[in-house]
């Protein structure tokens, strides 16, 4: 319904009888499948609902701590480390959470946020790699961090969208630009190096860059399929890191607003 276009005026009712009706009995199924998890017992409550016995069934799971398929961490994967790393897989009632293949995948970086965000406790982190004194401490602040950069970033440094590549606009509009030896802070030709050029042309998005493990910021930006211009391997493809601030800044440097050459 959230994705069907409004074509004239209409009025939404989120507390109607009707309404009211229909959140109660699927709280009562809620409950009939998962009825000792607490935070489906809350949400029941809340619809007035305390049995949910009528809904019962092989299906029912016992477990405090079962997954009740809310995809809080498939969101959390996706927005905070721009990943998929967890999803559901399956139909109906055969319908699950699980990593591609059902094994752990290596891309995952263990920032732990799909944890974090799980109502239920049904995914849980053993914090023995290093054994740190505050495990809690430590999740509470880096999920403040992760929460700040995938909703805040897009409005300011747009480092997860571009990299450092964005300091080449910001320098560039304050007139602080390397340019043609420091002979200038910006250039009527900068523009083609901006990091509005580079993502539209060059930079491989969608992936975590594995630069610092665990960190979701993704600011080393990479060009997969690269074809290189000159040298022994010219003609071959080839992924290049890059390219960031210090690489396109030294390439104005030199007078240089091609990010072929600079790549």
């Amino acid at each position: 319904a959230c994705n069907y276009p409004i074509r004239e005026e209409v009025t939404v009712e989120a507390f109607s009888e009707k309404v009211k009706k229909h959140r109660k009995t699927l709280a009562e199924m809620y409950l009939g499948r998962w009825r000792n998890v607490e935070e489906i017992q809350r949400v029941a409550k809340m619809c007035g609902v305390t049995d949910g016995s009528k809904f019962r069934s092989e299906l029912t799971d016992e477990n405090p701590n079962a997954c009740i398929l809310c995809g809080h961490c498939v969101k959390a994967c996706e927005e905070f480390i721009q990943e998929r790393i967890i999803d559901f897989a399956g139909r109906g009632i055969k319908r699950h959470l699980t990593m591609p293949f059902g094994e752990v995948d290596p891309h995952c970086v263990g920032c732990t946020s799909c944890a974090y965000v799980c109502p239920t406790g049904a995914i849980e982190i053993i914090d023995d790699l290093n054994r740190p004194v505050h495990p809690k401490m430590i999740r509470d602040h880096g999920m403040k961090v992760n929460a700040e950069m995938a909703t805040l970033d897009k409005l300011q440094c747009r480092m997860r969208e571009v990299g450092t590549a964005n300091i080449v606009d910001v320098m560039d509009a304050y007139d602080l630009l390397p340019v043609h030896n420091y002979k200038f802070g910006k250039h009527p030709d900068s523009p083609k190096i901006y990091s509005t050029e580079m993502k539209a042309h060059y930079f491989t998005q969608g992936a975590n860059d594995a630069c610092w493990h665990g960190c979701s910021m993704s600011c080393a930006k990479v060009i997969d399929g690269f074809t290189l211009k000159t040298g022994p391997y010219k003609g071959q493809k080839v992924c290049v890191d890059g390219p960031e601030y210090e690489t396109t800044a030294g390439g104005s440097n030199m007078g240089c607003f091609d990010l072929d050459f600079i790549a």
